[in-house]
């Protein structure tokens, strides 16, 4: 997609631009300044806010006037997408405010979410292709995962456009945050180191499927539990090779104790190409919802973000949301 070949847009956007500086390897303001061309091609007009702290994203679109734009974007990655939708969320006019069109624009570690939007319109995953298609002014919906925690006597509310994870790959993406300057390599350590140690996790789940009326309840020892939104948890990893973001359902990948070393190195290695499913020990399915109990394991993470290990339940909230798409 050569953008310098593209039609200016005839009706302009009005886009809120928010760039996170240290989303990925700190490149961010590099990739706007390589992006501005485009937009200005495009007579795109356009706020730049550079976040300042981990939350200050999600408080801005909180509290922010919506009514003189057409669309939000992100100079990021999927925790600064993850901080839109929270914020959008958490308005007092969430309803109509989670309408409003996203963007991403890759700049953080996995950017998994941008990577399924350009695969899925067979374009190539760059930050170029991903401005054309915020310009082109194409919008589709995207399902969102709903999760209520319950902790003592209060509930939280999350909120999902990647993936929920427990076990082995929460370990993972909150134990490799202060290698983030590694890019995707610091996943490739962690996860190598994890699989090396190998541990395993008490919990209690409820899978709630399409076509079932009461919920299969497993009780067990698990090396992970990984649930996805979209198929590409980033750039180059494809846990959910049969997720599309408006189906409606959760793609969850199992994985409980007793798996070899060797067959979750196989199974990691592969994951890159969605190759891993026919792997013995990795269970998948497809569901309208679950509940995790986490009897034993500290790690749990919303979109790669950290939360308590406290029971949660879990939701499609179909087409919920809006996205620019190619």
């Amino acid at each position: 997609m050569s953008w310098s070949n593209q039609p200016p847009n005839p009706s302009p956007q009005r886009l809120e631009i928010f760039i996170n500086p240290a989303s990925g390897k700190g490149k961010s303001l590099q990739i706007f300044e390589q992006i501005k061309p485009i937009l200005a091609h495009h007579n795109t007009a356009f706020n730049v806010t550079c976040t300042r702290h981990a939350g200050d994203l999600q408080n801005r679109v909180k509290n922010m006037d919506l009514s003189s734009i057409d669309g939000l974007v992100v100079v990021g990655g999927d925790g600064s997408i993850h901080e839109v939708i929270n914020g959008l969320m958490n308005r007092q006019d969430w309803e109509k405010a989670i309408k409003t069109p996203l963007g991403i624009i890759p700049a953080g570690t996995s950017n998994g979410l941008c990577k399924t939007l350009l695969q899925e319109a067979g374009e190539t995953y760059n930050h170029i292709n991903a401005t054309i298609a915020i310009t082109r002014g194409n919008i589709q919906p995207l399902d969102i995962l709903g999760v209520q925690q319950s902790e003592g006597e209060s509930d939280r509310f999350y909120y999902s456009i990647l993936s929920i994870a427990w076990g082995l790959i929460a370990a993972v993406d909150i134990k490799s945050d202060n290698l983030r300057f590694l890019g995707s390599l610091k996943t490739d350590i962690y996860a190598l180191w994890e699989i090396w140690k190998l541990r395993h996790y008490r919990g209690k789940l409820s899978l709630i499927t399409a076509d079932c009326e009461s919920p299969l309840i497993i009780e067990d020892d698990y090396i992970l539990l990984w649930a996805m939104n979209v198929p590409w948890a980033a750039y180059n990893l494809n846990p959910a090779p049969h997720s599309h973001p408006t189906d409606g359902n959760i793609d969850v990948l199992l994985v409980r104790r007793g798996i070899s070393k060797f067959n979750l190195i196989k199974a990691f290695l592969l994951c890159n190409k969605g190759q891993h499913l026919a792997i013995p020990g990795i269970e998948y399915y497809k569901l309208r919802g679950f509940h995790l109990d986490p009897q034993d394991g500290e790690f749990l993470a919303i979109d790669g973000e950290p939360i308590s290990s406290a029971p949660i339940k879990v939701e499609v909230l179909p087409n919920l949301a809006r996205v620019f798409h190619p």
